[in-house]
C-alpha cells in the first residue's frame, strides 16, 4: 500500500457497505475526531496530540493511500479534542459491495490548505456536489445573526435578530440552533427547485403537535405531527406524504422530503413512506427558504441541525446513508498505524569526493596526526 509523502502516520477507515444500497459518487462522509468515533467508539484523539492546531498537516486519501479528497473543517478544538470534517471529491465513490477505505494521514511537516480547510475556502466547498444549493451546519457564521452556506452558491441565512434563534451546543453534530416557537426564523435565499428537489435537516422537537421546519413559499414545506413527519408539494393544490411513525418529541430525528417531478416522499431516519404522494409541476414563487417558519401550523419548537437543500431527486440509498453518516454509524476507525517505515530508517545520502578532493583530505588527516606527534613530543596539553 503507497503512503502518502511527508506524513509519519495514518488512521484507516472503513466504509460499511452493508449500509449502502447503492454505490453512491461525490457522497460527502461526516468525520467525527474524538474519544469516541464511529461505529466502535474508537479513540483517535492521537491526531490532537501530535497535530495540535495545526489541522493544515492533516491529508485524507482514497483506498490506494496518495489520491487525495477534500475535506471541510466545521470545527477543530485541539483542547477538547474533538472536531467536526466532511470529506468527498467528485470522482470518488463508496461501494455497495465491498469495503471502501480511505487514509486519515497526520503526524508530517507537510502544509497543505489545497484540500483541507473551513468552511468557505475552496476546499471545503469541493466536498459538496452541484445539486446541493445550500448546505448549513446551523452554527453562527460570521456572527450570531447568521448561518452560513457550506456550498459555493453563497446562501447563507440571516435570522430575525441576533440570537433568535440562538445557538446551542447540544446540536447532532457539533452546534445547532434553538427555535423558540413565537418570532425565531431563518431566511436563505430564492433557491430555484422548480424541476426536482431534496429537503433534508435533523430536528429535535422540544413541544409536541403540527409544528413547520422548513418551508418554500407555494411550494414545498415540510411539518412534525405528533407521530410521523409530513412532506407537501404544491402543483396547484397542496398534497403531501407521511412518514413511517416515529417518536418525535425530545428526540434527534432525521428528516427528508424527496420530490422527482410526479411524487413526493416523506423520510424519517432514513426510511421513506413507500406510497409517494403524487404531485406534478410546481411553479417557482421566486420565494426564500424559511427555515423554522410557519404556513398552515404553528412555528418550529426545538432545535434544528443540518440543513441541506439540493435540486435533484436524492435516491434512497442516498438518503439512508446520510442518516447513517450523520449520526456516526458509517466508519469504523482504526487504531492509529506507527510511523512510517521509510521515515524510521533514514540514511543519510553517502557523499562522493573527486580524486583531487580525496587527496586534499588525506593529506588534510596526516596533517593533523603530525601537529598531534609534536605536541606529544614537546609535553604540550
Amino acid at each position: 500500500m503507497s503512503w502518502l509523502s511527508g506524513y509519519g502516520k495514518r488512521i484507516t477507515l472503513n466504509i460499511n457497505s452493508s449500509l449502502i444500497t447503492v454505490a453512491l459518487t461525490h457522497f460527502p462522509i461526516y468525520v467525527n475526531l474524538s474519544n469516541s468515533s464511529g461505529i466502535t467508539g474508537a479513540d483517535v484523539t492521537d491526531v490532537f496530540d501530535v497535530v495540535g492546531n495545526n489541522l493544515e498537516t492533516v491529508a485524507f486519501t482514497e483506498s490506494d493511500g496518495v489520491t487525495r479528497l477534500y475535506c471541510e473543517v466545521v470545527s477543530w478544538n485541539e483542547t477538547t479534542k474533538t472536531a467536526e470534517l466532511w470529506v468527498s471529491s467528485s470522482t470518488w465513490v463508496i461501494s455497495d459491495s465491498t469495503t471502501t477505505t480511505l487514509f486519515l494521514y497526520y503526524g508530517g511537516t507537510v502544509r497543505d490548505s489545497t484540500y483541507i480547510g473551513w468552511v468557505g475556502s475552496a476546499a471545503a466547498e469541493a466536498v459538496w456536489d452541484a445539486n446541493f444549493k445550500l448546505v448549513s451546519h446551523m452554527n453562527d457564521d460570521p456572527d450570531t445573526s447568521h448561518i452560513a452556506d457550506s456550498t459555493s452558491n453563497g446562501n447563507d441565512g440571516t435570522k430575525t435578530a441576533s440570537n433568535e434563534p440562538i445557538i446551542d451546543t447540544g446540536g447532532k453534530i457539533g452546534s445547532c440552533q434553538l427555535f423558540d416557537g413565537l418570532n425565531d426564523l431563518i431566511n436563505t435565499a430564492d433557491i430555484t427547485v422548480n424541476a426536482k428537489a431534496t429537503f433534508e435537516a435533523w430536528i429535535k422537537p422540544t413541544a409536541l403537535g403540527n409544528y413547520e421546519f422548513i418551508y418554500k413559499n407555494d411550494e414545498f414545506l415540510l411539518r412534525q405531527s405528533s407521530t410521523f413527519f409530513v412532506f407537501f408539494g404544491n402543483d396547484g393544490t397542496w398534497k403531501n406524504d407521511n412518514s413511517p411513525a416515529h417518536s418525535n418529541i425530545n428526540n434527534w430525528s432525521y428528516v427528508a422530503g424527496v420530490w422527482d417531478g410526479t411524487v413526493v416522499e416523506a423520510f424519517s431516519n432514513g426510511v421513506g413512506s413507500g406510497t409517494p404522494a403524487a404531485v406534478g409541476a410546481v411553479t417557482d414563487t421566486a420565494n426564500h427558504i424559511l427555515i423554522g417558519a410557519a404556513l398552515f401550523a404553528a412555528a418550529f419548537v426545538g432545535y434544528i441541525d443540518e440543513v441541506r437543500v439540493s435540486d435533484i431527486d436524492r435516491s434512497d440509498a442516498w438518503v439512508g446513508a446520510s442518516y447513517e453518516t450523520q449520526r456516526d454509524h458509517l466508519i469504523t476507525y482504526s487504531t492509529p498505524e506507527p510511523e512510517h517505515p521509510q521515515s524510521r530508517t533514514w540514511k543519510p545520502t553517502p557523499q562522493i569526493f573527486t580524486k583531487k578532493e580525496r587527496i586534499l583530505i588525506e593529506h588534510r588527516e596526516a596533517f593533523k596526526k603530525f601537529i598531534e606527534f609534536l605536541k606529544v613530543k614537546r609535553g604540550i596539553n
